[in-house]
């Protein structure tokens, strides 16, 4: 009786030991796949927002008392630069709920004595269509002049600064090439917009040209 008592004993201990494991490895298999959700939620927000330059941006519904008429227009009283807090402050009206600034590049002509400062701001909802035109949001941002490349706080004391915005889920290399180029073709600073048809679109394996959707220029001023 004493020995089936000690087998019994053994028995229920086994069975407590491998439960304990059991649970041990749920908790541990939970744990592995939350770390990799999140790790695939972080890795896909990195796609989303691969740009090096430091911005604080915040895309809001319009409040009481704003009257903006065109979306993607800068208003002269609402945006600026300043240099001693190096510092960009644009108003963007759009919209779309999830449009955010993807990019800002750097595409100044300060070549045979020519001195015209002009950054690209590239925003997108992420989508491939064409946002209505009426303007629902408005998305505040702060740039940090020094985070984008080759932009010359020497340069930005003439006080001004040409800002084109473009509206795209991505731009390819030929779209920026052509917006470089399309500063260089003009004599002063001017509200001109960048006629962009380069870059290659694929539909049904066929190319096509491609142009970004929307695009306007504003020259904002500061010092």
């Amino acid at each position: 009786m004493k020995n089936l008592r000690n087998v019994c004993y053994l028995f229920l201990t086994l069975v407590l030991i491998c439960c304990k494991n059991e649970e041990k490895n749920e908790s541990t298999n939970s744990e592995i796949k939350s770390e990799k959700k999140e790790k695939d939620i972080n890795i896909q927000e990195n796609k989303l927002d691969t740009s090096s330059v430091q911005i604080k941006q915040n895309n809001i519904v319009l409040e009481t008392g704003d009257s903006y008429s065109i979306k993607y227009v800068l208003k002269e009283t609402e945006n600026n630069f300043d240099l001693s807090r190096d510092n960009i402050h644009v108003v963007i009206p759009n919209s779309s709920s999830n449009m955010k600034i993807l990019d800002v590049f750097n595409v100044s002509d300060y070549n045979a004595n020519r001195n015209l400062n002009a950054i690209v701001i590239h925003i997108s909802d992420l989508t491939s269509s064409t946002t209505n035109n009426t303007v629902t949001h408005k998305l505040i941002a702060d740039i940090k002049i020094p985070s984008i490349a080759d932009l010359s706080k020497d340069h930005l004391k003439d006080g001004n600064l040409k800002v084109f915005i473009i509206n795209e889920d991505k731009l390819d290399k030929n779209e920026k090439a052509a917006l470089e180029k399309c500063v260089t073709q003009e004599t002063q600073y001017s509200h001109m917009e960048c006629g962009l048809d380069s870059g290659i679109l694929y539909e049904k394996d066929v190319q096509v040209p491609f142009r970004p959707r929307e695009q306007e220029g504003d020259i904002i001023t500061g010092g």
